[in-house]
């Protein structure tokens, strides 16, 4: 059996997402701390969606242990927040360029991840 993959989206001094991270990698689970601020402006995401075949989700960061890292099993939204577009964009391009990040961003973990902690939609 592979081990569990497990998303944290907090910055990454959060010291509740450190903690859960180090009880997941005891447990002998693979754990990644997202900050979704970073993205798009120093990461990447993609969203591949094939008929007939599992939704492929990956995101690209510095910060995380491989680079991209495929599809998650569980995702908790410890703390997400507002994505950073360049500054140099016109204000309704800034605004179009941060919904697309949103979108695309939890778009991916909501197709793919079997577990998300803490939606949206929950409160």
């Amino acid at each position: 059996m592979q081990s569990p993959s497990v998303l944290i989206l907090a910055q990454p001094d959060d010291v509740h997402a450190l903690a859960v991270a180090e009880c997941v990698r005891e447990l002998g689970g693979r754990v990644d701390i997202f900050d979704s601020a970073l993205f798009p402006a120093s990461s990447r995401a993609s969203l591949s969606l094939e008929n007939g075949s599992q939704a492929l989700f990956e995101i690209e960061q510095r910060s995380l242990d491989a680079s991209p890292r495929s599809t998650y099993d569980s995702v908790w939204l410890r703390r997400p927040r507002p994505h950073t577009v360049s500054p140099q964009y016109q204000s309704d391009v800034r605004g179009f360029a941060q919904l697309s990040s949103r979108v695309l961003l939890f778009g991916g973990i909501f197709a793919t991840a079997r577990v998300v902690i803490n939606p949206p939609t929950a409160n």
